[in-house]
């Protein structure tokens, strides 16, 4: 199962990862979470290198596990392309 979830800021995406976490054994990926995570605990002042480096890595990652759920609060519109055509729903 690989599942995206949009959720503007605030709107409970991380009450639902907790909740989540406790029902299922698919990883779960929360964008900002994973951002820092790839920069040492951080969040990125860079913006360019957030947009350009970062998030193309979680991207990535996403796409290549066969299992995922996959939390996120803004996405392009080709990004969201490529995510449906990896079959990410």
């Amino acid at each position: 199962m690989k599942l995206f979830i949009f959720g503007a800021q605030c709107a409970g995406k991380t009450t639902i990862v907790k909740l989540l976490g406790t029902k299922t054994d698919v990883p779960i990926i929360e964008m900002d979470d994973k951002i820092m995570e790839l920069n040492n605990g951080v969040w990125p002042k860079d913006l360019k290198h957030k947009e350009e480096v970062l998030d193309l890595k979680v991207y990535q990652l996403v796409t290549d596990m066969p299992d995922v759920i996959f939390f996120e609060n803004h996405m392009s519109i080709k990004q969201t392309r490529k995510f449906k055509e990896a079959g990410i729903s």
